[in-house]
């Protein structure tokens, strides 16, 4: 499968074959899941295909806190302030 991929409307699978985001849109968007810090590049080269300006994502969502499922978020945290971050707050804990 070619990533981006479009999985409904409002949602589409980015990442890699191993480290999988999604991108959900409504209102703003949202970024559910994450992977690892070395998929951040990718991620946003995936973005910019799909002409998605990072300033229009609001929310990063984190299911749990493996490291291969949140590692790419404190990286976007620190380059994009902004977002804000959802989860429990033990998961909330680990990073």
């Amino acid at each position: 499968m070619h990533l981006p991929f479009q999985i409904t409307k409002n949602i589409t699978l980015l990442g890699s074959e191993l480290f999988n985001l999604y991108l959900v849109k409504g209102e703003t968007y949202a970024i559910v899941e994450g992977g690892v810090s070395g998929i951040t590049y990718p991620f946003l080269e995936q973005l910019s295909q799909l002409n998605v300006p990072p300033e229009a994502i609001s929310h990063l969502i984190i299911l749990h806190s493996h490291f291969d499922h949140m590692m790419v978020f404190p990286v976007l945290k620190e380059r994009y302030p902004w977002m804000k971050i959802v989860t429990s707050d033990l998961n909330r804990a680990t990073f």
